[in-house]
């Protein structure tokens, strides 16, 4: 069964809108991050990420979403892996190309966090076409539009910054 995507038109219903929007979640995600320093090899509960973990896997798939918003700027979508999502406990499990490391410092992981959000909206400034109705596949929302894909990587900072609170 997919989840539903309804609710991603809150994040914006425009290219430029969402792209907007994923400028102030990039910041946001950065500034919660950075007062996690405290605790932040620390998972909150057991068997939870840290926020290191959390950070390092938003980095991991942001990466993927980029190559995705990169592929809809190509006549013919290239093969990517399309894997259906695991559920556990009722919660979605993060594919293993998304997988975190035991955690890394901030220090460790700023350049990178940096460079792959560089990319990730450089490759959203670069869709010619938000009305192009081809899909690709999400793990656990289905066919995927461009616009979708973009309110996605914008939804996933999100998620994941209210993790770290």
């Amino acid at each position: 069964m997919l989840a539903e995507k309804t609710f991603l038109s809150k994040l914006g219903t425009s290219g430029p809108e969402v792209i907007a929007r994923l400028h102030q979640e990039i910041a946001r995600y950065q500034d919660a991050a950075l007062q996690q320093q405290d605790h932040w090899l620390h998972p909150r509960a057991e068997g939870a990420w840290s926020p290191a973990q959390i950070t390092e896997h938003v980095i991991l798939i942001s990466r993927a979403m980029s190559r995705v918003l990169l592929a809809f700027q190509m006549p013919e979508f290239p093969d990517f892996p399309r894997a259906k999502g695991e559920m556990k406990n009722g919660k979605m499990q993060s594919p293993p190309y998304g997988l975190p490391t035991e955690g890394k410092s901030w220090e460790d992981l700023h350049e990178d966090w940096t460079k792959t959000h560089i990319r990730l909206i450089q490759a959203a400034e670069g869709v010619q076409n938000w009305q192009d109705s081809r899909t690709f596949t999400h793990p656990f929302f289905g066919e995927l539009t461009v616009l979708e894909w973009l309110q996605m990587a914008t939804y996933h900072l999100i998620h994941h910054r209210r993790q770290l609170a």
